[in-house]
């Protein structure tokens, strides 16, 4: 439905345009006839896309045009605060509201383009608990994907979620499920539940928690969610989905040292 509103606002601007370049037309053939010229367009220096007075940036390629504001010049710039961000591209500190440089007009990298997370050892040192990360891929410009992990009495909970692209909001659902899931997991198992029962039941929370994110029936967020709960012999692991957790071999550092992975597909 969006996509054929679009086209139909497309179509109409077009119709617009002609209608206005006739008419626009017909002004210009009475200013040549008294000696005059029609106005020219004016043009994007970086990209040669039309673009309109009071713009500071273009449209399409971002680049900053002749009356937008100009990068500080004369003497050293001013240092940013320890919580300002720099820009990726030009280092300038002005990032607006929705990520882009006001300087060079850049996108900058989101938060969630790269995550790390470790749950630190017992004694504080080297190797952590537990480590892992995700990744923006290459198909779309955010990243989707959500891991959440903590540590229980016993072991280590982790949750993996993949948000389906084809829904609203799906980076909304796949933070929310994997956070929601982690800390029910944690708290049903500090509390002494069995792994198995608490798995299903923090599955059904996040799914809960992800129901909550839709504004009607129609608009509803959706992810993939796998979940593992490690034990002194034992990993419980659960899933909805295609998301999957798979058990690899890895260095032993005692008689049963495993490694366990989540991922969800390439995307």
């Amino acid at each position: 439905m969006d996509e054929h509103s679009v086209d139909e606002h497309d179509v109409n601007g077009h119709g617009a345009e002609a209608q206005g370049g006739e008419a626009q037309g017909g002004e210009a053939q009475g200013a040549e006839a008294q000696g005059g010229t029609k106005p020219a367009e004016l043009a994007c220096p970086t990209c040669g896309e039309v673009v309109y007075p009071g713009e500071d940036f273009c449209e399409a390629c971002g680049g900053r045009l002749g009356n937008g504001p100009a990068p500080d010049s004369g003497g050293a710039p001013a240092a940013p605060g320890p919580s300002a961000r720099v820009c990726a591209g030009c280092g300038g500190a002005r990032i607006d509201a929705d990520g882009y440089c006001e300087t060079c007009g850049l996108r900058q990298p989101a938060e969630r383009d790269h995550v790390e997370l470790e749950v630190p050892s017992a004694s504080g040192g080297d190797p952590p608990a537990a480590a892992g990360a995700s990744d923006r891929g290459k198909r779309y410009s955010r990243n989707e994907d959500a891991l959440a992990m903590a540590a229980h009495a016993n072991g280590i909970a982790a949750v993996v979620c993949d948000g389906v692209g084809s829904s609203p909001h799906p980076e909304d659902a796949s933070r929310a499920a994997a956070d929601t899931g982690a800390a029910d997991l944690v708290a049903r198992l500090d509390a002494g539940e069995d792994p198995a029962a608490a798995t299903r039941e923090a599955a059904l929370k996040a799914a809960a928690a992800v129901a909550a994110l839709a504004p009607s029936p129609s608009e509803s967020p959706s992810c993939t969610y796998v979940s593992a709960v490690t034990g002194p012999d034992s990993v419980t692991v659960g899933w909805i989905g295609d998301s999957r957790a798979y058990w690899l071999s890895g260095p032993r550092r005692g008689p049963r040292a495993r490694t366990a992975t989540a991922r969800t597909p390439p995307s």
